[in-house]
């Protein structure tokens, strides 16, 4: 809910792709089944609820995500596959 109040309180200056590209990032970033606000890359606002001054791309995320799966698991990709998987 207080990620939906964050995404709400935006103005939301660019078009809908802004809006997909800000809640793929957020899925991306979130630890578990929910989105929290920190995990929205929205720039910080008079009046927002979140704080992040630095947006990444998806691409970027998703490559620090998949290292440091490896790296949890010594770089065995069969196991890092069967993480994300399961």
């Amino acid at each position: 809910d207080s990620a939906l109040d964050a995404l709400a309180a935006h103005a939301w200056p660019g078009n809908v792709r802004e809006l997909e590209n800000v809640v793929e990032h957020g899925a991306a970033l979130a630890s578990g089944d929910c989105i929290r606000p920190a995990d929205l890359p929205l720039f910080e606002r008079r009046g927002s609820p979140t704080v992040h001054k630095t947006r990444q791309s998806l691409s970027s995320v998703e490559r620090k995500h998949i290292i440091e799966t490896l790296e949890q698991v010594g770089w065995n990709r069969k196991r890092a596959a069967k993480s994300v998987t399961t």
